[in-house]
């Protein structure tokens, strides 16, 4: 089943969007936070159990899935609401090395859609 995530107005809460699934249905109606939108077609989830919630469910190839969203730590978590909220869209993470600023930066780009981003990285760090 493919999962597609993007983000809401509310910086600690994302969209997502699947094929139906009667349990992942009733999973998300018994986790206080998520709302479903009958117009959207879409549920709300709490960013910091978005991977949890997804975690189970079959990857697809091409966009984000459960299977390539990494386990964040509450400070990646953090740095990823902050830039959402970012005025201009425009901001920086200057963490030291190691502690995950890449893929902070690629999931929040893809929660806001962006069209351009420049990841600066070590030629070691690049698959």
């Amino acid at each position: 089943m493919r999962v597609e995530l993007r983000p809401d107005e509310r910086p600690w809460m994302v969209r997502a969007k699947f094929d139906y699934s009667a349990g992942l249905v009733k999973r998300l109606g018994a986790i206080p936070g998520c709302k479903w939108l009958p117009l959207d077609k879409e549920w709300v989830v709490p960013i910091e159990i978005a991977e949890d919630i997804f975690k189970y469910e079959t990857p697809q190839q091409g966009g984000w899935t459960t299977s390539n969203i990494p386990v964040l730590h509450p400070y990646q978590r953090d740095g990823i609401n902050s830039s959402l909220n970012a005025p201009g869209r425009r901001w920086f993470f200057t963490d030291e090395m190691g502690l995950g600023k890449t893929a902070q930066a690629i999931i929040a780009c893809d929660l806001l859609s962006a069209r351009r981003i420049l990841v600066i990285c070590p030629a070691s760090v690049r698959r």
